[in-house]
């Protein structure tokens, strides 16, 4: 078994609730906890204090302060950042796939950096209309 997986036994969760309680689809769970994707480290946080795990006073350098969770590198995890990284998940998806869809459209789905785009620019290969530089 993964860590994914005894941590939400451990939490007496079924997959349908602990996807519901990081509010992901059922199957974006399953993929987390096969490996398919990874899931994000606020997950398995969470689900560490969920299970006991984490010392919420902080003896392993996680904290619990004002509502906010502060890892140990003293960075801020809220509770608002957690709940929204499905959208930011399913936004970074979205954006791929019109990446994705643009490079096939101007020809350029096997270009490695932008100095060969640049390159290929400059020899007519892709025509300077359909070429955005951001």
């Amino acid at each position: 078994m993964n860590d994914l997986i005894d941590l939400r036994i451990t939490a007496r969760l079924t997959t349908q609730e602990a996807a519901e309680l990081f509010r992901v689809d059922r199957r974006t769970w399953r993929r987390w906890e096969n490996g398919t994707h990874g899931a994000p480290a606020a997950v398995y946080i969470a689900l560490r204090l969920l299970c006991g795990y984490l010392d919420p006073l902080g003896a392993i350098g996680w904290r619990m302060l004002s509502g906010s969770l502060y890892g140990p590198e003293g960075l801020r995890y809220e509770i608002n950042e957690i709940r929204a990284l499905p959208l930011r998940y399913a936004l970074i998806a979205e954006l791929r796939r019109e990446n994705r869809q643009l490079k096939q459209q101007l020809g350029i789905d096997n270009v490695k950096n932008r100095e060969e785009i640049r390159i290929r620019h400059y020899n007519n290969v892709i025509p300077i209309t359909k070429y955005r530089d951001d």
